[in-house]
Formats: structure tokens, C-alpha cells, sequence
């Protein structure tokens, strides 16, 4: 095999050499387990966390940088209902807050209706802004994790009423990026 010196490129003496991995091994792991495991019919949904991925560690260490110690999680049920963001972030004292039974729905509702299918309406805007407010004062919430590709396209400022908004696809390219670099 023959590679052009220009693909390669150097990484950083301190990488974690599992983390390292994970890019070349998931993609045929999951294939293997989607066609020899599971049953998928068309139509059917594959969801993937990325709670104890290389992108929770970024936003993890983006929030403890800058103090944040209570952060609201939105995305779908599945991500809201399930324990990986908050037993994650809880082993590095950061607690995971998820909204109530009907903002849950809500969110879900309108990430799966609306923003997967690119329809951002200033309604739908407003009321994930209110469930933001909701859980600041309610429970003292200090951050909001964007546990989902689409809702920075929708909750695209960088905070709102001083609440941040972590963009998770944006922290980690951004560490990515920075980590090559220096």
C-alpha cells in the first residue's frame, strides 16, 4: 500500500489510544451488529449516543472550564430518558437535569416532526426558550447540553438570558481542531 505523505499527520503524544481507535472500529461494528443482530426493517430507527464518546468528554471539560455544575440535557426521549449523559457527567460532578414529562414530549415532538425534516419555526424556537427558563429558575440549571445534531440550528445563539448553550457538534470540532493543531 502506498500512502501520499500528505494524509498522514502526527497525533498527540498524550491521545488516548482507545479513543484513537474508535473512529477506524465503530463504523464496521455497527455494521456488523446491524446485519448480523438485529432485525432492522425498513423504516425502522437506529440512534446512537454520544453521552461516553469523545463528545461528551469535550463538553464535559468545556463546562467544567467554565464552572457549570447543572446542566439541562434536551434532545429525544431516548437521550433525554436514558442514564448516559447523567452517570457520565455525574463521575466528573456535573449533574444532568432533564425537563419534566411534558417539555420532554414537547422537545421530542418537535425534534423528531419538525427540526429532522428542516422546518425551524420561531414558535417552536420560542417554546424550547421557555422550557430553558423553566428549568433555570425551577432548577437552577447553569447550562443547556444541545444533545442533538439539529437543535443548534434552531437555538443557534451561543446563550440565552446567560444561560449557555452547548452546541456539542460545535465543542467537539472545536477540541478536534485545536488538539491538531497544538
Amino acid at each position: 500500500m502506498v500512502v501520499s505523505a500528505n494524509g498522514p499527520f502526527a497525533l498527540p503524544p498524550d491521545a488516548d489510544s482507545q479513543q484513537l481507535a474508535v473512529p477506524a472500529i465503530n463504523p464496521p461494528t455497527a455494521a456488523l451488529v446491524l446485519s448480523e443482530y438485529v432485525n432492522l426493517k425498513p423504516g425502522d430507527w437506529v440512534v446512537q449516543n454520544s453521552a461516553n464518546s469523545g463528545v461528551g468528554r469535550w463538553v464535559i471539560a468545556f463546562a467544567k472550564a467554565r464552572g457549570l455544575k447543572r446542566l439541562a440535557l434536551f434532545g429525544t426521549k431516548f437521550t433525554m430518558q436514558g442514564r448516559s449523559y447523567r452517570d457520565v457527567f455525574a463521575r466528573k460532578d456535573i449533574a444532568v437535569v432533564v425537563p419534566d414529562a411534558a417539555d420532554q414530549d414537547y422537545i421530542h415532538e418537535k425534534y423528531m416532526s419538525e427540526l429532522v425534516a428542516g422546518v425551524f419555526l420561531p414558535e417552536t424556537r420560542a417554546g424550547l426558550l421557555a422550557v430553558v427558563d423553566r428549568l433555570a429558575q425551577q432548577a437552577n440549571v447553569d447550562g443547556v447540553i444541545l444533545g442533538g445534531t439539529e437543535l443548534p440550528l434552531i437555538l443557534r445563539d451561543p446563550a440565552h438570558d446567560g444561560i449557555p448553550l452547548l452546541n456539542t457538534t460545535r465543542i467537539h470540532c472545536e477540541a478536534a481542531v485545536e488538539r491538531m493543531l497544538s
